[in-house]
């Protein structure tokens, strides 16, 4: 075999290995986008975040969005149940009534969003930065706060019941009517 035979055979192998994977990643973004199951606009496009103001009242439920850019995002009374949104960059997002229950918002940054009356249901916040956050009425029963930042966000109504508070930042918070976690009691000797 001549070695323009054998460059020949290299390059038709390496078309075909292009196509193959040019396929497979194709497929892999298919699976992708079909996985967050059914939308109104369309399956391909259910966790599709790129337009920021067009997702109000959008269901993302269950959407992968780790590391989304989603700053200043129109997401009021968006389903976000059981949507990954780890270290998602939420600040100034307005999810007045967004139900984010069971979500996970772990090391997010939601500074200076809008929550009020949002439903976060045993959400993920743990490290989470709502420093300034409106969560007025906000419905946090169960979630798990633990090294939230909360300075100087407005939690007046919002509800507490069985949150995980431990190490939260509350400095310059308001709580005025928030409805707080029982103290914890000691076993008895």
């Amino acid at each position: 075999m001549t070695v323009e035979q054998r460059l020949d055979q290299l390059e038709k192998r390496n078309k075909r290995l292009t196509v193959a994977l040019t396929m497979m990643a194709m497929a892999a973004i298919t699976i992708q986008f079909s996985a967050c199951g059914d939308d109104p606009a369309g399956p391909s496009t259910k966790c599709d975040v790129s337009d920021v103001g067009a997702l109000a009242g959008r269901d993302l439920s269950e959407c992968e969005l780790k590391g989304a850019d989603l700053w200043r995002a129109d997401l009021r009374n968006a389903y976000l149940t059981r949507a990954n949104l780890q270290g998602a960059y939420l600040t100034r997002a307005y999810l007045v009534d967004a139900n984010l229950s069971f979500a996970n918002l772990e090391s997010a940054n939601l500074e200076s969003a809008n929550l009020q009356g949002a439903y976060l249901v045993d959400a993920n916040l743990v490290g989470t930065n709502l420093g300034g956050a409106n969560l007025v009425g906000a419905m946090l029963v169960g979630a798990n706060l633990r090294g939230a930042n909360l300075k100087g966000a407005n939690l007046v109504g919002a509800m507490l019941d069985r949150a995980i508070l431990e190490g939260v930042i509350l400095e310059g918070a308001i709580l005025e009517g928030a409805i707080e976690p029982p103290p914890s009691r000691s076993a008895p000797p």
